[in-house]
């Protein structure tokens, strides 16, 4: 007979609203205890996890390091404790760095009202960001990837044997078409995941990845006028942080030694991949951020023919006609009417200030 000393009921009533410190301390009391948790993990987990901002979808990748792991159970206490420290570090970047400029409410010239709104706003952007990045631990999309190894594998082993140039050259073709058909698979589900946002939500990811780029450019300045690719790496880290979530703000911000390595080397090869798409080089992948903006489009064009069918279509294709409506739709979700964005004057005097 299972030795609880208070009843099987009760056990699980305190397992499902404890949190997940006291969980393990309760299941680390005895075995008749442990198995019992055990035996309902998965409904105790999918409880908890109800209670953050994003609940998984899926599978989900680790943030521990740079590797990524994937978690395959979604309702697991290893994914409530995933979504713990993801919510520790989303709120220390938020709180306690001024790399988003969030720290103080007077770097963005806020009221107390607007500043508590825009950072709601970021942290919820943030775990919008990290969902995008689970795609990855998809298994559609896993397997596209297993299968883009699986045929690498001999073309590898046959270059390395005659390191001709026609093994060279069936490498890399096989390299880049294989690269293409797995990226469009990720891409096709983060697309579907931005098309089931809210408008004011893909205004708040656009929020993110903006603020990013201010953040890199203020804390990497000294780089402007000794790095040719300087303006690329900051587009490429607005990206990272779309692709990586959370994760690449904390590596950047508060990472050390491998992960901090990670990131910078990160932003370099995406730097890459955002050249070669602009100069129109490659053109199979935008990435995230020409996405988030297609979908902001398409909003702005239906709710503009929604008021005028007859209205001219050009107009959507001003240089900042997109951002300055998503910068609109944040200035009224928070509240304050002068806010245009991280561009804006109060955002580039912070900017400036801290340049000094």
């Amino acid at each position: 007979m299972a030795n609880y000393r208070v009843s099987k009921e009760i056990l699980l009533d305190i397992a499902e609203f404890c949190d997940r410190k006291t969980l393990l301390n309760l299941m680390q009391t005895n075995k008749d205890i442990h198995s019992l948790i055990s035996d309902y993990q998965h409904s105790i987990s999918a409880g908890k996890l109800k209670l953050f901002p994003l609940p998984p979808l899926g599978r989900l990748v680790t943030s521990t390091d740079k590797q990524r792991w994937v978690i395959p159970e979604k309702n697991s206490l290893v994914t409530i404790q995933e979504f713990e420290m993801r919510e520790r570090r989303i709120t220390s970047l938020l709180d306690r760095s001024g790399f988003l400029l969030t720290d103080r409410r007077e770097s963005l010239g806020f009221t107390s009202e607007s500043f508590d709104k825009f950072k709601a706003g970021l942290n919820l952007a943030m775990h919008m960001a990290d969902r995008l990045c689970d795609v990855a631990a998809d298994p559609e999309v896993s397997e596209a990837r297993a299968a883009f190894l699986m045929q690498l594998t001999p073309l590898r082993l046959h270059h390395n044997d005659s390191d001709s140039d026609e093994a060279t050259a069936a490498l890399r073709n096989a390299e880049v078409q294989g690269l293409i058909r797995y990226t469009k698979t990720l891409r096709a589900k983060q697309t579907k995941i931005l098309h089931d946002l809210s408008t004011i939500d893909l205004a708040f990811l656009l929020h993110l990845s903006e603020g990013a780029m201010l953040g890199w450019r203020r804390y990497m300045a000294r780089c402007v006028n000794s790095d040719p690719r300087f303006w690329d790496k900051v587009k490429a880290f607005g990206e990272l942080v779309l692709r990586e979530g959370s994760f690449m703000l904390w590596a950047f911000v508060r990472g050390t030694g491998n992960i901090r390595d990670f990131a910078k080397t990160a932003v370099s090869v995406v730097a890459d991949q955002v050249w070669q798409y602009i100069a129109g080089v490659e053109l199979t992948d935008g990435g995230l951020a020409v996405a988030l903006h297609e979908e902001l489009k398409q909003r702005l064009h239906d709710e503009m023919w929604a008021a005028d069918p007859c209205f001219n279509v050009s107009e959507l294709d001003g240089p900042m006609t997109v951002q300055l409506w998503a910068y609109g739709l944040v200035a009224v979700e928070i509240g304050c009417k002068d806010w245009n964005g991280y561009n804006s004057r109060v955002a580039s005097l912070a900017l400036a200030q801290s340049l000094e």
